[in-house]
């Protein structure tokens, strides 16, 4: 009971739910007698796909899914199989993987922005212009990114001047920002302390 991975036995044939621990309890932000004795699909419908295929009568161990919990933490969902005489038994443990997804997720966002930043890099060494230079790395942030619009702000002493822009919504055309203040003081704050804002 005191484990800190959610952990739950069950009867194999419908995944009733036998016994529980702590930490399962707190997952699934129940009680312990709305748990005990339910079906383990109910709070598992992941389990259904593997029960129709078949798949864990043999004892291996089946990494199924992942799984959010209402505070948005990030579950691994194993499931296993065990005789004992003649029942058989399942096993759920539900391991707390938050932190680690977390980190995968700020390594992949930090992969894409050095892809970016390459891409921008290789293009500029091929520009000849300051205007094909602009192009291209607004062409390389809509190939990377597709976002809705993009504003390209030159700055030019203490003045930032709207110089090329891209928008995948029509009624969003250059003159709709020529006099866009707060995407100027946006990109003077960006420009000023040498970082993107988020």
């Amino acid at each position: 009971d005191q484990a800190p991975d959610a952990i739950l036995l069950m009867a194999w044939e419908k995944l009733v739910i036998m016994e529980v621990n702590a930490a399962a309890l707190a997952l699934l932000g129940k009680k312990r007698d709305e748990v005990v004795g339910a079906s383990a699909l109910e709070f598992f419908p992941m389990l259904a796909r593997a029960m129709s295929h078949g798949q864990g009568e043999h004892g291996e161990t089946l990494h199924l899914a992942e799984m959010l919990s209402a505070e948005g933490g990030v579950f691994e969902i194993s499931l296993s199989r065990r005789m004992v005489k003649e029942p058989s038994y399942g096993g759920l443990m539900a391991r707390d993987v938050t932190q680690r997804t977390r980190m995968q997720e700020e390594l992949n966002q930090r992969l894409s922005e050095l892809m970016l930043i390459n891409d921008v890099g290789f293009r500029l060494a091929s520009s000849f212009t300051v205007d094909a230079a602009i192009k291209n790395i607004v062409e390389s942030l809509d190939q990377a990114i597709a976002p809705d619009l993009i504003l390209f702000f030159l700055k030019e002493g203490g003045r930032l001047t709207l110089t090329a822009h891209k928008s995948r919504i029509a009624s969003l055309d250059s003159d709709a920002f020529a006099g866009h203040v707060v995407a100027e003081c946006l990109c003077g704050a960006a420009s000023t302390h040498g970082m993107a804002l988020y």
